[in-house]
């Protein structure tokens, strides 16, 4: 079975999320920042295509918007927003040099402000991944673009959030397969605003 990148991403925020799309399919409840991030996704990608790449750190590189990736060894699936692809040319131009062993750079835009969580680092790590076996290069920088303050946040990539990508996805699979409602997150302010809240009456 594959699992959609958002399945992980989803999973940090509270392993109930995956349990109810993956396991126990139910109606979403639409909430207004789902309704907003869509539209503020649009508008975004018309603005960027315009603009210089130089809040990237960057002087030259081909943008790809909507990359669909699908991995049967990894069991992930997901399209990823925007991928910057950097040209393989030596002495190239210095700002361009400390991206030279990730030629291929992962920017997922988010509406939400403020600082980078843990849940869209390992929503990164998973595109990085499709990408590595996408194109057969190593990814270890991405960016998170947050879209209310209108810039990008550069994010390492390293083997310690890859590999948390593939546990995460293991255990969402067990999960799946033992058919088990998984504890909710500890986090109660993070159900306040969830399109499953009232499918968890246990913590209401």
């Amino acid at each position: 079975m594959l699992y959609r990148v958002t399945d992980v991403k989803q999973a940090a925020y509270c392993p109930r999320i995956a349990f109810y799309t993956c396991v126990l399919p139910v109606g979403k409840r639409p909430t207004r920042k789902m309704d907003l991030g869509t539209v503020a996704h649009e508008q975004v990608e018309r603005l960027e295509a315009r603009r210089t790449l130089s809040r990237y750190g960057m002087k030259e590189a081909e943008r790809v918007w909507g990359v669909w990736l699908t991995s049967e060894r990894l069991r992930l699936s997901g399209r990823l927003d925007l991928l910057l692809k950097l040209p393989a040319l030596p002495g190239s131009d210095a700002t361009d040099r400390k991206f030279e062993a990730s030629r291929y750079v992962p920017v997922d835009f988010k509406r939400t402000a403020g600082p980078v969580y843990q849940n869209h680092r390992l929503q990164l790590a998973a595109y990085a991944l499709l990408v590595e076996e996408h194109y057969g290069q190593a990814v270890t920088t991405g960016f998170i673009y947050r879209i209310p303050e209108g810039r990008p946040e550069v994010v390492a990539i390293d083997e310690g959030l890859k590999r948390r990508v593939r546990e995460m996805v293991a255990d969402i699979d067990a999960m799946v397969q033992a058919e088990r409602m998984p504890a909710p997150t500890p986090h109660r302010g993070r159900c306040q605003d969830c399109e499953f809240q009232n499918y968890c009456a246990d913590i209401w």
